[in-house]
């Protein structure tokens, strides 16, 4: 199943509706973007690797965004673009 045919089942339609300039809310994003990781990837990443992109998605959603895009349409290029995400996330959201 592609993620926007997940992301239709699982958003209402009412969350789709535009609340600024037709742009679906950050909140639905993130959301999207959540459950997307947890279906797509499971297998891929450990558990502790999930919840940091998913903290570094949270964090920056334009990744989260083309995420979305890259899961739907290119799986080599996207888990090459995955990996380099969980790279950064650890260098980003590492306690100083």
């Amino acid at each position: 199943m592609h993620n926007n045919q997940i992301i239709k089942h699982i958003t209402p339609s009412s969350a789709t509706q535009s609340t600024n300039a037709g742009l679906v809310s950050v909140t639905v994003r993130k959301n999207q973007v959540t459950t997307a990781l947890l279906s797509l990837e499971d297998k891929n990443l450990k558990p502790e690797e999930l919840v940091t992109i998913m903290d570094y998605f949270h964090f920056n959603v334009s990744y989260a965004d083309a995420y979305l895009v890259l899961a739907d349409t290119n799986p080599t290029i996207h888990h090459v673009w995955l990996a380099k995400r969980l790279e950064e996330a650890a260098d980003v959201l590492k306690p100083k």
